[in-house]
């Protein structure tokens, strides 16, 4: 009779409490214009990569187990690092220490620092984080320095790489993925065929918006994209008085807003949601 008791006690324990230790992981991708800004949370760990530029979304939640700036541009940490300062970060993540209000924040917050190295495994229980992009000089080009993180969660593979160009993107090491947050907003210094080729992501996701100044994502960039990605989303909208307005426009989703990914580690699909999609996609 014991025998059986603890055997009953055993399957509990393993079904019920082993098996919903992440049950459910999501990624926001939020619309902040042509900036980056995105959450990843799973079980009660909170990752915060970039900033954004001005306004960002509200979030309740403001303390953050780690916080990841890839690199030095104002798109990514915010002006004076303003969004930077709302948020409580247990740790913080740099290519470098080139960002004054970021060292600023460093010494008035104390958090733990991470300058990271390529395959640096960040793994969280089951969840695989391992860095697959860094450099910590780039006086030529700062985009040079993203930090790119590869994430995968059971059978869910997740790469994000702020504004890694073409040249840095072909070392990486992964293949095929689920998601992938375009790099550079779309713009023709990434996401080259080749690249895209290896990956061969099931949803490409472009933060930014098709502004008359720049006109960022760009047609090369869309070409590219098309040939490999099922479903290109873009979390801002598009300006009819950019040239490729009409060429692109009908290969795409735009106007998302955010953007979240669910992934349910039991199942076996993904939901992408948005203001203009609500579907799951299937392993």
């Amino acid at each position: 009779m014991l025998k059986w008791i603890l055997l009953l006690i055993f399957n509990f324990f393993t079904q019920n409490i082993l098996s919903t230790k992440f049950t459910n992981i999501s990624i926001t991708i939020f619309n902040v214009g042509q900036a980056d800004s995105q959450i990843i949370e799973f079980d009660n760990y909170r990752i915060m990569i970039d900033f954004g530029k001005y306004d960002i979304p509200d979030i309740s939640d403001k303390t953050f187990d780690l916080c990841v700036i890839t690199h030095s541009h104002m798109d990514h940490y915010s002006s004076e690092c303003q969004n930077l300062n709302k948020f409580t970060c247990k740790t913080i993540m740099i290519s470098n220490d080139d960002i004054d209000c970021i060292n600023d924040y460093i010494t008035d917050h104390n958090p733990k620092v991470i300058i990271p190295e390529i395959n640096d495994d960040l793994s969280i229980n089951n969840v695989k984080i391992i860095v697959k992009s860094v450099k910590h000089s780039c006086s030529d080009d700062k985009n040079k320095c993203s930090i790119g993180l590869y994430f995968e969660f059971g059978d869910f593979k997740y790469f994000t790489a702020g504004d890694l160009p073409s040249n840095e993107e072909s070392k990486v090491d992964i293949s095929k993925i689920n998601v992938f947050k375009v790099s550079h907003h779309g713009s023709s210094t990434s996401s080259k065929e080749d690249f895209l080729n290896k990956i061969q992501p099931d949803i490409c996701i472009i933060s930014s918006e098709l502004i008359t100044k720049d006109c960022i994502p760009k047609s090369e960039t869309i070409e590219n994209l098309k040939s490999e990605c099922n479903k290109i989303l873009m979390t801002g909208g598009l300006s009819n008085e950019c040239s490729n307005y009409d060429e692109i426009y009908q290969y795409y989703i735009h106007n998302n807003g955010n953007i979240k990914i669910e992934y349910l580690i039991d199942n076996n699909y993904y939901h992408v949601k948005s203001n203009k999609l609500d579907k799951n996609y299937y392993f």
